[in-house]
C-alpha cells in the first residue's frame, strides 16, 4: 500500500504543477471534457432533470 500512496502522491504533485502552469483556455477545455464525461455517464432521466432544473 505504501507504493500506491507514493504513486498517488507523485500523481497529485504532477497534476498540481501542471494546473498551476495551465492557461485559461487549457483549463476551460479540461473542465469541458470533465463535465462531458460526468454527463455522459448519467442516466437519461438524470440528465433530463439536470437540464430541467438548470
Amino acid at each position: 500500500m505504501g507504493t500506491e500512496f507514493n504513486h498517488q502522491e507523485i500523481a497529485r504533485k504532477l497534476a498540481k504543477t501542471m494546473a498551476e502552469k495551465a492557461n485559461e483556455t487549457e483549463l476551460r477545455r479540461l473542465y469541458e471534457e470533465t463535465m462531458f464525461q460526468q454527463f455522459i455517464s448519467m442516466e437519461k432521466n438524470e440528465l433530463s432533470e439536470l437540464l430541467w432544473h438548470g
